[in-house]
């Protein structure tokens, strides 16, 4: 008879992973990645969009905002920046914390400004603002 010359009880035999553990590591690294594709496709749009003009509307509503002779210092700052060309609207748009909190703010200003200026249908197909 052949075999271990010792044994030693003590170690306990090795563990096999379960099948239930198994498949939950195969759908853990299915859905990383699912998130990572999910992340390189919204860089991608987002790169997209930055490419794009910025709707003339939005455009218009950070100008009034920004450009008011009441407007906070900060927004003012932001607007002489962007008459000035080191900044555009479009990557304020995009990137407003690259202003820190006062790009922040401008953009979640005009959002607001936009959201009441939504041409809502009225009975009847008519629009009214």
């Amino acid at each position: 008879m052949s075999g271990p010359s010792s044994y030693d009880a003590s170690e306990g035999a090795a563990e096999q992973p379960s099948l239930a553990a198994l498949e939950t590591r195969a759908a853990e690294e299915a859905l990383r990645t699912a998130l990572d594709r999910v992340r390189e496709d919204l860089a991608a749009m987002d790169e997209r969009e930055r490419d794009e003009p910025l709707d003339a509307g939005v455009v218009t509503v950070l100008e009034r905002i920004a450009g008011a002779p009441d407007a906070p210092l900060e927004y003012r700052s932001i607007h002489g920046r962007i008459g000035r060309g080191s900044l555009t609207w479009s990557g304020l748009w995009h990137d407003p914390e690259q202003e820190g909190p006062a790009g922040r703010q401008l953009v979640l200003d005009a959002v607001r400004v936009l959201a009441t200026e939504v041409v809502m249908p009225a009975p009847g197909g008519a629009t009214e603002r």
